[in-house]
C-alpha cells in the first residue's frame, strides 16, 4: 500500500484529538486481556520458565533472599518485589498460577506506560500521523511484545522496557529528579539501566548555542575515534575463534565461519560508530569542560557509585553471574558464530525498523546529535550492545 493511500487513513483515523490515546492504550488492554487467556505458555518449572528465581522471589520475597541471592538476581529484583507486594496486599496465597496472573498484570501496565510515554514523546517531538503511528508499530507489533511476553511472562523484561522509554522522555523533558529515580530502580530490574541512567545524568541535555552539534570538520577524527573499539574487538574476535570448537553443537567448529563472521561485525561497529562520532563536541574541551566542571557530574557519579556498593552489600550470596568480562564474551561470541547473525536476530526480534535504521542511520545520526552529547553516549553504548545476538538484552 502506497503512501499516498496510508496517509489519509491516518489521518482520518486522528480525526478526533484523543483517538490516537484511544486506539493506543484500548491496543495494550487487548493485548494484556490476551496475555491472560492465551493458552501457549511456557510450562517449564511450573511455568516461571527458565529463570525461576523470579518466580521464587515473588512468591517470598525476604524468605528467598535469605536462602541466598547474589549480586546478579539482586540487580533484577524490582518487579519480582512488586509482584509479592501486590499478592501481599491483594492477600492472594502466592501459588504459581497467581504470581503468573499478577506478573502479567505487571507486564500490561509497563507496556501500557510505553504507549503513554510514546504518546507524551510524539507531542513533544510534534510528530505527523504517520510518524507517530510508524513508531507505535516499531515499538509493539514485535516478536518482544506479540510473543516473548506472552509466552514468558515471569520475567522483568516489561518493566525494562517501560523504564527505558521513561528515561528517555525524562532526558528530552530535562527531569533530572526522574532520571534518578528511574536509575535507581532500573538498577535493580535490568543490567544496562545503570549505565543508560548514567549517561543521561552525566551528560544533560542543554539546548545552549555553545554546545550546538557541528559536524567535525577534520573527518580523520571521527575514523580515528571509531577505529579504536573497532580494532579492540577484531583483537578479541581473533583471538576467541580458534579456542570455540563447535559451540552450536552443529558439528561444525566457529573457525569455519569465524573470520567471515568477525569481518562483518567489525565493519559494523567502525561504520556505526564513524557516523555517530560525526559531532564537533566530542573533540572540543569546551564541551566537555561544561560537564566535568558542574557539581551535577560528580554527584551523579557518587549516586551511581553507591548504587553499585548497594548492590554488592545487600545481596545475600556471593559471585555475580554476570560480570563486565562475561558480558563482553557473550558480546563478541554471540557476534561471530554466523555472518551477520546479530543483525538477523534484531531483525527477527524488533522487526523491520532495524532495517530502516540500517539504511537511514546518516539522518538518523545527526537528528541524535540534536538532542544533546548524552543522547549520542546513550547511542555509541546501545551500537555497541547490538553487538551481542540475544535481543532482549537491548530492552
Amino acid at each position: 500500500m502506497s503512501l499516498p493511500v496510508i496517509t489519509p487513513l491516518l489521518n482520518r483515523l486522528e480525526s478526533h484529538p484523543q483517538r490516537r490515546a484511544v486506539v493506543l492504550i484500548g491496543g495494550v488492554l487487548l493485548w494484556g486481556l490476551w496475555t491472560l487467556v492465551n493458552a501457549d505458555r511456557i510450562n517449564i518449572n511450573q511455568g516461571f520458565g527458565f529463570d525461576v528465581l523470579y518466580g521464587e522471589l515473588a512468591q517470598d520475597f525476604p524468605g528467598r533472599m535469605a536462602a541466598g541471592v547474589n549480586r546478579f538476581w539482586l540487580a533484577r529484583s524490582f518487579p519480582s518485589l512488586l509482584v509479592y507486594g501486590l499478592l501481599k496486599m491483594s492477600f492472594v496465597s502466592p501459588t504459581p498460577d497467581h504470581v503468573i496472573t499478577a506478573f502479567i498484570l505487571l507486564n500490561t501496565i509497563s507496556v501500557g506506560v510505553v504507549a503513554w510515554m510514546w504518546l507524551k514523546i510524539s507531542d513533544l517531538l510534534r510528530l505527523q500521523s504517520l510518524g507517530f503511528w510508524f513508531g507505535a508499530i516499531a515499538l509493539f507489533l514485535n516478536f518482544f511484545v506479540l510473543k516473548e511476553l506472552t509466552y514468558i511472562s515471569v520475567r522483568t523484561d516489561a518493566v525494562a522496557y517501560a523504564i527505558g522509554i521513561a528515561m528517555f522522555y525524562a532526558y528530552l523533558t530535562r527531569n533530572t529528579l526522574a532520571l534518578y529515580g528511574l536509575t535507581l530502580i532500573g538498577s535493580f530490574t535490568w543490567s544496562s539501566a545503570i549505565y543508560m541512567g548514567g549517561f543521561f545524568l552525566l551528560f544533560p541535555r542543554d539546548d545552549r548555542p555553545a554546545l550546538a552539534p557541528q559536524p567535525i570538520t577534520r573527518w580523520p577524527w571521527r575514523f580515528a575515534l571509531a577505529a579504536l573499539p573497532s580494532i579492540g574487538a577484531f583483537i578479541y574476535m581473533h583471538a576467541l575463534i580458534p579456542g570455540e570448537h563447535d559451540y552450536l553443537n552443529r558439528g561444525v567448529p566457529i573457525e569455519s565461519v569465524g573470520y567471515l563472521s568477525a569481518a562483518i561485525a567489525v565493519a559494523y561497529l567502525f561504520f556505526s560508530l564513524a557516523e555517530l562520532l560525526k559531532d564537533q563536541r566530542l573533540i572540543q574541551w569546551s564541551a566537555w569542560r561544561s560537564y566535568l566542571t558542574s557539581k551535577s557530574f560528580y554527584i551523579t557519579l557518587i549516586f551511581l557509585g553507591a548504587i553499585d556498593y548497594a548492590t554488592g552489600q545487600l545481596a545475600t550470596a556471593p559471585g555475580n553471574d554476570s560480570t563486565f568480562g562475561h558480558n563482553l564474551y557473550l558480546r563478541i561470541l554471540t557476534s561471530i558464530l554466523q555472518p551477520g547473525v546479530f543483525w538477523l536476530a534484531h531483525v527477527l526480534y524488533w522487526g523491520p525498523l532495524i532495517i530502516l535504521i540500517t539504511f537511514l542511520w546518516q539522518p538518523m545520526c545527526k537528528a541524535i546529535r540534536t538532542y544533546g552529547m548524552g543522547l549520542t553516549v546513550w547511542m555509541l553504548f546501545s551500537v555497541m550492545l547490538a553487538l551481542g545476538s540475544e535481543s532482549r538484552h537491548l530492552s
